[in-house]
């Protein structure tokens, strides 16, 4: 394996568990517990999940780490010297996504998913007008209406 394709895969393999775990913290905020069937409730199937998530993020970051066992090893100042843009860029896309949380609050579900995907999509480089259409608009419509109007769902 080339080693920015490593770099890449390591990457992935850390925001994924970060992701996870993130998750874990904020499920007890975001699902009422309510009990369905004996010890069964509305928390279990998110918490397993979320469970699996960070066991198999912590198996792809060992894997990752075990594959590069043989190659030289660089210091955390060096690998944060040379990944500079990549940190900023993270650190960008995670502000992204709170100030998404905070649109959640004050605006509906449609507005300010529509808003934060255009966004997010046009800093990541995507330029193509119907891509941004069919991902931006149509998708986040298509969620609405499956979940309020056919499923009976509120979304925020």
């Amino acid at each position: 394996m080339k080693d920015k394709e490593y770099k890449y895969e390591l990457y992935m393999s850390l925001m994924l568990l970060l992701f996870s775990i993130t998750v874990r913290i904020l499920i007890p905020f975001q699902v009422q517990k309510m009990s369905i069937a004996g010890k069964l409730t509305t928390k279990t199937i998110p918490m397993a999940t979320t469970y699996l998530l960070i066991i198999l993020s912590i198996i792809y970051v060992i894997r990752q780490v075990i594959m590069r066992k043989g190659k030289r090893e660089e210091s955390i100042t060096d690998w944060v010297k040379k990944n500079k843009e990549l940190i900023v860029k993270m650190f960008i896309s995670i502000l992204f996504i709170f100030v998404y949380i905070l649109l959640l609050i004050y605006f509906n579900y449609i507005f300010a998913t529509i808003l934060f995907a255009i966004c997010f999509s046009l800093y990541l480089g995507n330029r193509k007008w119907y891509l941004l259409l069919i991902t931006c608009v149509v998708v986040p419509l298509l969620i609405y209406y499956v979940f309020h109007i056919l499923l009976y769902v509120p979304l925020p």
